[in-house]
């Protein structure tokens, strides 16, 4: 009787090593498989994070920065902001069937620069009047002829007068680098010209794209953080350091 227990329990010993044998050896040949679609997938991970990930976070961070200063560098020339531009869609798409939420929330995104450059455009416009460009242009006439050498506009800015103005006035600059060719004229004329954001008409267009600013800072906000989790997320599971990311999308001297 003893003898036959004891062989029941060798038997299921057996049958149980077996069946730890083969649990064994199907996670190892899922870990190995993994492991092997790692390799093969990383050059593309790599790509993503060199072309996009990185470039489109720093993108995000100093667009973000310039949003919550209100620091737009507006071209009046352009009509556009030279500090906040659309994402280039067409090279997300290279990606959008591994990553689809970025090329969503970057469609997004630039929906609502859009919004703002177009809430801008009419800020400028009801800057912009016929009687403004000419008054720019005589106070930095009279500005260069009551002042020392040392202080004037420089001749070869003067033409730039309307589009700086326009500039300073939409971002509200109480104050000028001391290397900007119009310190000494924004010093004296600065408060004059700022004044004319409180005509009601530009006041109103002001209050609108502050609106339209309001939404878009928590757009870009969680657009960032979960680009960043990404990166960091694909850096570590596919051992991806940052000097090698610098060294392969290091720019072209």
């Amino acid at each position: 009787m003893e003898i036959i227990v004891i062989g029941t329990w060798i038997m299921a010993f057996g049958t149980w090593a077996m069946a730890a044998a083969l649990i064994y050896q199907t996670i190892m040949t899922r870990k190995q498989l993994e492991i092997t679609v790692k390799e093969k997938e990383r050059p593309i991970i790599v790509e993503f994070l060199g072309r996009i990930a990185l470039p489109l976070g720093t993108k995000l961070d100093e667009e973000l920065d310039a949003i919550k200063k209100k620091e737009f560098d507006w071209d009046h020339g352009q009509m556009e902001s030279r500090r906040i531009t659309m994402i280039d869609l067409p090279l997300i798409q290279l990606y959008t069937y591994k990553f689809p939420w970025i090329h969503v929330m970057a469609v997004y995104y630039n929906s609502t620069v859009s919004m703002l450059m177009n809430s801008l455009k009419k800020v400028d416009e009801s800057i912009h009047t016929p009687n403004f460009g000419e008054e720019c242009r005589k106070l930095v006439g009279k500005f260069n002829i009551e002042s020392p050498e040392n202080s004037r506009v420089p001749q070869n800015e003067i033409p730039s007068a309307l589009r700086r103005i326009i500039r300073y006035v939409i971002n509200n600059e109480k104050e000028l680098p001391g290397t900007s060719p119009y310190y000494h004229f924004w010093k004296k004329y600065g408060t004059h010209f700022l004044k004319i954001r409180e005509r009601d008409e530009i006041a109103i267009e002001l209050n609108v794209m502050y609106k339209v600013l309001d939404m878009v800072i928590p757009e870009v906000q969680i657009f960032n953080k979960k680009l960043l989790e990404l990166t960091e997320k694909l850096m570590r599971e596919y051992h991806i350091t940052a000097e090698e990311l610098r060294e392969l999308f290091k720019p072209e001297e």
